[in-house]
């Protein structure tokens, strides 16, 4: 569902002027319009209406470059100064776990039209991090488990964080519980391109067995809900779409419950399915405690004269939890266990399968390593280990990874065998405390 379009090459511009001459060839490729229709004016996300300025600030417009003029579109959703969240399948080839270069990424936030360059904020992006579960196949497609990612600006962001959803009030995610959909998607399937301004639109969230049964059995109750515009059936997410939020509003204040991850072609009459915020919430607030924002400049003050400088700023990051983490890495049936002592770390424990030539696959395979202990070190905000090794086969092991306050735990993992000939990629990981 993130949307992609094409056009003419161009020589290399700066960053604002870059991405404003490109997603103004948008317009080019738009519907024709029908008779009589106002000059400028579009349908909506399917069936909705345009953002006023200021309403859904935490919105964010997400441009791809392809090459050769060739680019693709999502929405996110602000959630720290740095950070941005939208879906995996966003960032990444979700059937390969290729990433898309961070190069390639353009976001822009603090307006709800992405050409107004008065207010709008652009910035490069530094990192792209997925967080998908899991992928299954049938004859309706792909369906990607926990479709989140998180983009790291280049530059800080002055647009507020939006307020995730962490499950305590059940009520925001309950059947019949009105809620609101947006983006930057097509407004109709057959539409070449987005529209400049914001969309959105009504919805709302269905129980989770008529979404089980409304998918064919490819619904995952504990990490996806989703939602129909019923009974006006009026509203839809489409192409463009991708990673903007699924947004519930209680006494004034707008919650993030879903992100975006797929729709029926666009088709009113069938359900959006969305990624439970609260499935992914608690892996959202590690990356933000480690990539804090670079705080902004102080404000200069008058002088009175010689003084004596200010003693240099100590961290004040709190040491993670001691006990023992494990979860999983993004290689199915693929695990990972550490143990972290307050000397450091002591022990790694790791099952994962090696691709081999030919496409053969051997394992999975376990190996347990008492390491150290190994010392945290303090590098980019974040408590981080990194260590190499072999074991009694040969085989070379390369393992780095970064503990959050939050009791969770997450980094990059690579084995190969004796000659080379058969290994994993290099791996996503992430874990969670389970003992102290």
């Amino acid at each position: 569902m993130r949307a992609s379009a094409s056009g003419s090459a161009a020589q290399p511009v700066p960053l604002r002027a870059r991405i404003l001459a490109a997603l103004a060839a948008v317009a080019l490729l738009s519907a024709p319009q029908a008779a009589g229709a106002e000059p400028g004016a579009h349908a909506a996300i399917v069936g909705g209406a345009a953002a006023a300025a200021g309403q859904l600030p935490w919105l964010a417009y997400i441009h791809r470059a392809e090459g050769g003029g060739a680019y693709e579109w999502c929405t996110g959703t602000v959630v720290a100064a740095n950070l941005v969240l939208t879906a995996a399948h966003c960032v990444e080839d979700v059937s390969s776990g290729t990433l898309d270069p961070a190069a390639d990424f353009t976001v822009v936030t603090g307006s709800p039209d992405w050409s107004d360059a008065a207010h709008d904020e652009v910035s490069a992006v530094t990192q792209v991090i997925p967080d998908k579960t899991s992928i299954e196949t049938s004859n309706n497609g792909i369906n990607v488990v926990g479709d989140a990612a998180l983009l790291q600006l280049t530059t800080s962001t002055t647009a507020p964080s939006v307020t995730l959803y962490d499950g305590s009030d059940a009520a925001l995610s309950a059947p019949g519980t009105p809620a609101t959909i947006a983006g930057w998607g097509i407004t109709s399937p057959t539409a070449g391109a987005g529209p400049e301004t914001l969309q959105q639109g009504p919805s709302v969230i269905q129980e989770q067995g008529w979404c089980y049964d409304e998918q064919q059995t490819q619904f995952q109750a504990t990490a996806q809900m989703c939602a129909i515009d019923a009974p006006s059936y009026a509203t839809s997410a489409c192409d463009g779409d991708s990673g903007g939020p699924l947004l519930v509003e209680a006494s004034g204040a707008w919650t993030e419950v879903g992100i975006t991850s797929s729709s029926a072609t666009c088709d009113t009459q069938r359900p959006d399915i969305f990624t439970r915020v609260d499935y992914v919430r608690a892996w959202v607030e590690g990356w933000i405690a480690v990539l804090p924002a670079p705080p902004p400049p102080a404000a200069p003050q008058p002088s009175a004269g010689p003084s004596t400088p200010a003693p240099a700023p100590t961290t004040s990051l709190t040491v993670p939890d001691v006990g023992y983490y494990s979860g999983k890495s993004a290689q199915r049936a693929g695990r990972v266990a550490v143990t972290l002592e307050p000397r450091g770390l002591t022990s790694l424990r790791l099952r994962f399968n090696l691709s081999c030539p030919h496409g053969s696959w051997r394992g999975p395979f376990t190996t347990a390593e008492r390491v150290g202990p190994l010392a945290l070190k303090l590098s980019a905000g974040a408590w981080r280990f990194s260590t190499t090794f072999r074991d009694r086969r040969g085989w070379h092991y390369a393992v780095a990874g970064a503990f959050s306050t939050f009791g969770t735990a997450h980094g990059t993992l690579a084995v190969k065998n004796g000659d080379a000939s058969c290994a994993t990629k290099v791996l996503d990981w992430r874990a969670a405390i389970h003992g102290g």
